[in-house]
């Protein structure tokens, strides 16, 4: 089964797709490093040569392509982190389900699992990362906040559709597991 989280930036979906993964002895995917090691740049670089259109056509691509059996060598070195198992923990960008349908097809072949934090707990974890995503580097404190607010506003919509939220990432990594497979 693959299990998609998504969530806005510094919602935490690559930590607890690892911990998931680490927990279940399963696969974990980090679908922006399958992009970097494809494209062999940074997301910022990508975002800076090439266009957020480029990158998001990439990112639907490789989606689909990471879950199939035709992954190229370097796909096959990160999906090879762990041995093969029950559950492929796969952590999307946070623009990731507002694209090129992605979100219908990711409903459409596992479950998907809203991480969603408060607006409070993405300014402060995202005022640390600002210099490492292209979208707010350029942001002070209150337009970053605003930034948050509007962008959540924005693709709520895709969000609302994952079959699973979470809310609270404090709790035990084992009573997440268990919210999202007994959703």
């Amino acid at each position: 089964m693959i299990i998609y989280l998504i969530g806005f930036m510094g919602s935490g979906k690559s930590y607890l797709a690892k911990q998931l993964a680490e927990l279940t002895h399963s696969t974990f995917i980090d679908l922006d490093q399958v992009i970097v090691t494809h494209e062999g740049e940074s997301i910022s670089t990508i975002f800076e040569n090439n266009g957020e259109m480029y990158f998001r056509n990439l990112e639907s691509s490789l989606l689909r392509s990471v879950t199939k059996e035709s992954l190229t060598i370097e796909q096959k070195k990160i999906v090879a982190e762990h041995p093969p198992s029950t559950y492929t923990f796969l952590a999307c960008g946070g623009g990731t389900p507002c694209f090129n349908d992605n979100m219908n097809w990711m409903n459409e072949q596992g479950l998907t699992v809203w991480i969603n934090p408060s607006s409070e707990v993405l300014v402060e974890r995202l005022e640390k990362e600002k210099s490492q995503r292209p979208l707010i580097a350029a942001l002070h404190s209150d337009g970053l906040k605003h930034f948050i607010e509007e962008k959540l506003k924005e693709r709520e919509v895709y969000y609302s559709q994952a079959k699973v939220t979470i809310c609270d990432t404090l709790i035990p990594i084992d009573e997440i597991f268990k919210s999202i497979i007994h959703a």
